[in-house]
């Protein structure tokens, strides 16, 4: 995986949020190329959507992964990520992390 071209901060007088799988801040240097990339649930390639919260977020990462190396990035190179959950719930909260943690392992803590 190539290197990661952002810095993350977490600026003291904030609360430390790693555990939750973010940041507070995120800086990418000016010469940087952005990819943006729709909005991706949960589907498998045929469409369909597990029942499974946590395989619906494992499903949702893996395309994330997809469309990122159409474009040749990785998670590495992902510094913003918006989520949507439906009924969100501390439940899905954890498995969220959870799916999360295994996406992109400790190289972004």
């Amino acid at each position: 995986m190539s290197r990661t071209v952002f810095e993350l901060s977490n600026p003291s007088g904030l609360y430390d949020p790693s555990g939750n799988a973010y940041s507070h801040v995120a800086t990418l240097p000016a010469q940087a190329r952005l990819v943006y990339v729709a909005g991706q649930g949960g589907e498998e390639l045929d469409g369909t959507l597990a029942s499974d919260f946590s395989a619906q977020a494992r499903q949702a990462l893996a395309n994330v992964q997809t469309a990122l190396q159409s474009q040749g990035a990785s998670l590495t190179h992902v510094f913003k990520l918006t989520l949507l959950i439906v009924d969100h719930n501390e439940a899905k909260l954890r498995a969220w992390v959870a799916e999360a943690d295994l996406a992109w392992g400790t190289a972004m803590k």
